[in-house]
């Protein structure tokens, strides 16, 4: 395309323009994008192999110590995986990169 000298004079829509196309189409605003709650996204840190493990790990060692009477070993399995889980969701919701995604 080529620039004409009315181009350069162009100052964009008068006022009535503006009234007008907005009656006809609406305000020209995006949406932002739906957030997923927080019980989402600490429930998603759950899909972590070594989570999976760890929840394999707490649930054989709950039957054991059902039979055995000692809960001491299921008990350190479980706050592992709830720290792990913990940390890790606390970090994804703290980094700077955090206001890049949502």
């Amino acid at each position: 395309m080529t620039a004409t000298k009315d181009d350069l004079y162009h100052v964009g829509l008068t006022d009535d323009e503006v009234r007008k196309s907005r009656t006809e189409h609406g305000v020209n605003l995006l949406t932002p994008p739906k957030r997923p709650s927080l019980w989402k996204l600490y429930l998603e840190k759950f899909e972590d192999p070594v989570v999976r493990v760890l929840l394999v790990a707490a649930f054989f060692s709950l039957i054991i110590s059902i039979v055995e009477n000692e809960y001491a070993e299921t008990i350190g399995i479980i706050a592992a995986i709830l720290l792990a889980t913990g940390i890790g969701f606390f970090f994804l919701n703290t980094t700077p990169i955090k206001s890049l995604i949502y």
